[in-house]
């Protein structure tokens, strides 16, 4: 939590900045930068290519400090990495609350990391979750999905920082 305060403080002190919306360019300047290796732009690139991470947007978000990306994408990783287990364990066994937990919590970390996609997802499933005649097969496809992407996602990620750590491409 402590590396999410001091990073969420560094992007409010930064926030004066004016920022491009187009991830093309974004990447470009970033690739362009002499202060990011070649590894490190390895890296960049293969993360980039992971399904429902926009990068641009994420770094935007950011202040485009890719380090402290990185950080927090294991961190996310770290934290959440089998949330998606549970999941549907909660669901299997009919654990509305345990589930709603574990939503509200991706919610939290999602829009904080600025992965829109889930972010919307879990706001979305949370709000089915805070009904009080909610709406079983509904809650149920829309978790179905959302454990697919957040599953899909974190193992893109896991594999990503894997091969980033065995081949040191990611040096701070």
């Amino acid at each position: 939590m402590k590396l999410y305060f001091q990073l969420l403080q560094k992007h409010i002190k930064n926030t004066n900045r004016s920022y491009t919306h187009y991830q093309e360019i974004l990447l470009l300047c970033i690739w362009g930068s002499g202060s990011m290796g070649r590894s490190n732009k390895e890296l960049l690139a293969s993360l980039n290519k992971i399904p429902g991470l926009n990068l641009g947007a994420i770094l935007n978000h950011w202040s485009n400090d890719f380090s402290a990306v990185l950080s927090l994408l294991r961190e996310f990783v770290s934290v959440h990495g089998y949330d998606y287990a549970l999941l549907k364990h909660s669901l299997q066994i009919g654990d509305y609350a345990e589930v709603h937990m574990l939503v509200h919590k991706l919610r939290g970390a999602t829009g904080m990391l600025g992965l829109q996609p889930l972010y919307f997802r879990t706001s979305e499933l949370e709000n089915l979750l805070e009904k009080e005649a909610f709406d079983r097969p509904k809650i149920n496809s829309q978790l179905i999905a959302l454990t697919h992407e957040l599953e899909s996602l974190c193992s893109a990620l896991k594999r990503c920082m894997k091969t980033a750590e065995t081949c040191s491409c990611c040096v701070d």
